[in-house]
């Protein structure tokens, strides 16, 4: 008989915890993550929040009718990227072709009148100097990457529901800051094959174009501002956007990248911060 009973209650416990098991829910916890789940009851430890890590900002001014771009430009900027690994993140910002958005045509304005884009292709590390050779950018963006801690960061994410997309974004500051803070977010895509004209061969109808700007959380290349004069360590600023899908983006190459600029009203100049991309 007390065999009997102690099975009956090695049974009971056991349905007890597979039940309690069953009502577990495993995600992000952090309700200032782009990735939140209300209903999880246990943090999986992968939340995507703003990093204070320093990234540089490397961008590829470009266009697919310029042949220079596709004989040096673009294989100059991959084997940038390539020698800095996730020290960088990489725009490639084209004008004037197939590819063309409204935040990279405001891009290449912008650093135009600056005096920095002064023909196609152009490549550039923020805060460090233009390049023409991709050991000599990837040792322009360990320079960047040096400076140490960001004093903010954002991180962004998609979610795409079918006609449209919405756009989700988590901005920090690490540091007591004063000025006027601004975070893009832009939707990228990978894996775009256009026609490249290349100089001194025939044009590559297969050339595949990679971290393209397709569209951003707002329309402007600078995003929204959110922090106005002064912000206190560890403030948090999330927000999400609602975009029309267009039906040539596979969203299966897309992810995000957010971008914090420090705006200065009395020069009307952006000044890069920080970067992270998201890839979900």
């Amino acid at each position: 008989m007390k065999k009997l009973l102690i099975v009956a209650i090695a049974a009971t416990t056991a349905v007890a915890f597979s039940s309690c098991a069953k009502d577990r829910i495993y995600g992000c916890t952090d309700p200032f993550s782009i990735n939140y789940n209300p209903n999880a009851t246990d943090d999986d430890g992968g939340c995507f929040k703003p990093s204070s890590q320093k990234r540089a900002l490397v961008g590829d001014f470009t266009a697919t009718w310029c042949p220079y771009c596709g004989q040096w430009g673009a294989p100059e900027f991959k084997e940038a990227i390539e020698q800095s690994g996730a020290n960088a993140i990489p725009l490639s910002i084209h004008n004037t072709d197939e590819i063309t958005t409204t935040e990279s045509t405001a891009l290449t304005d912008y650093y135009g009148a600056e005096g920095i884009v002064g023909g196609y292709p152009t490549l550039y590390v923020w805060n460090q100097s233009s390049f023409t050779d991709g050991s000599n950018g990837a040792g322009m963006v360990s320079t960047e990457v040096s400076a140490g801690t960001a004093e903010a960061s954002a991180v962004a994410g998609f979610t795409d529901n079918g006609t449209s997309i919405t756009l989700s974004v988590s901005a920090q500051a690490f540091s007591d800051l004063t000025g006027d803070y601004y975070v893009a977010a832009y939707l990228m895509e990978d894996g775009l094959v256009y026609q490249q004209q290349i100089a001194g061969a025939d044009p590559d109808p297969n050339f595949v174009h990679d971290h393209v700007i397709r569209a951003s959380t707002n329309g402007s290349c600078w995003g929204e501002q959110f922090i106005f004069g002064s912000g206190s360590t560890g403030t948090v600023w999330t927000k999400t956007y609602q975009i029309t899908k267009n039906a040539a983006w596979k969203t299966e190459n897309m992810y995000m990248v957010a971008i914090v600029w420090k705006y200065d009203s009395a020069e009307g100049k952006y000044t890069y911060v920080n970067a992270q991309e998201t890839k979900m």
